[in-house]
């Protein structure tokens, strides 16, 4: 994963979005650009990035983790977590306490505590806010299904 390619012209009257290299044509003045100069940029990664917790007793927990990683060339800085979706509330991400930093290739294990308070399938996820280029939140999600015996 790389940062985006931009150009603005020095008034920043005209800019441009643009690959990895080319050419376009400003009032007859060809201008060339080549971006692909491996710009040192985090990468954020998970495994899995679906957790899945199964069937689990209403009124207990289970817990299962996750690995993150950053795939990048340059630290990684997680600076916000936020559980959200429509069953947020009976997930809980135990062990990543933000800010967080992460040299290239560095991962690290994260638990995430599954509390069913009623039967049926519960959803939700992380949503991890960091300066990764591309992937900005990155999210990994969560599945599980709350079971009553009673």
């Amino acid at each position: 994963t790389r940062a985006p390619c931009t150009w603005k012209d020095q008034n920043e009257d005209n800019s441009a979005n643009l690959g990895p290299e080319g050419a376009f044509d400003i009032g007859g003045y060809v201008v060339e650009f080549n971006c692909d100069d491996d710009d040192d940029v985090p990468d954020i990664s998970a495994a899995p990035t679906r957790v899945d917790f199964g069937q689990v007793d209403v009124g207990s927990s289970k817990d299962k983790t996750f690995v993150l990683k950053n795939d990048g060339t340059t630290d990684l800085k997680i600076n916000k977590k936020q559980v959200a979706g429509s069953n947020a509330e009976q997930y809980e991400v135990l062990d990543l306490d933000v800010p967080v930093v992460l040299a290239p290739g560095e991962s690290r294990e994260v638990t995430v505590r599954f509390s069913p308070t009623s039967s049926r399938i519960k959803k939700g996820q992380v949503k991890l806010f960091s300066n990764d280029p591309d992937e900005n939140p990155f999210p990994v999600s969560f599945k599980g299904t709350g079971i009553d015996d009673h």
